[in-house]
């Protein structure tokens, strides 16, 4: 045998660098993390100013589960288009006019048994309730709000 050989006894241990450390964070992690705290930011205050501006929707649509009442389901439908439109766009209208200003706002035709139920709300006649308040249901979630409103 070979006397200048070494034995595997005598060799020593591969020394293996430290694994690199995640910090300090490199200059793009930290971009990377302010774009991703914006954003969040972003969205959070976007979120929360459309909750606000739709508050009136969720209040009316709370209002219209508790009456039982043609008037009561025509007062909150009022209310709403108070609280969407400006007031000289919606407040003095009344009879066919509010009709029209109505189907006009939400592009949502009112049904023929609706337009009787409008017509005879104070009358001897029992209105088309259930129609009624579906159609105000239908206008409250799919009215646009228009700028200048007091919302």
């Amino acid at each position: 045998m070979n006397t200048n050989s070494l034995s595997l006894n005598d060799l020593y241990d591969i020394v293996v660098p430290e694994p690199v450390s995640w910090w300090p964070l490199a200059p793009g992690w930290w971009i990377l993390i302010a774009v991703v705290v914006a954003a969040s930011g972003y969205l959070l205050f976007r979120h929360l100013q459309y909750r606000r501006e739709n508050a009136y929707r969720r209040e009316a649509l709370r209002q219209l589960d508790d009456v039982n009442s043609a008037a009561e389901t025509v007062s909150i439908l009022r209310r709403t288009a108070l609280a969407a439109y400006p007031r000289k766009a919606s407040a003095s209208l009344s009879g066919e006019q509010w009709i029209e200003w109505l189907e006009s706002t939400a592009n949502l035709p009112l049904p023929e048994n609706v337009k009787t139920t409008f017509e005879g709300i104070y009358s001897e006649t029992e209105p088309d309730y259930e129609a009624l308040r579906n159609y105000a249901r239908q206008w409250i979630l799919q009215h646009p709000a228009k700028e200048g409103g007091p919302c």
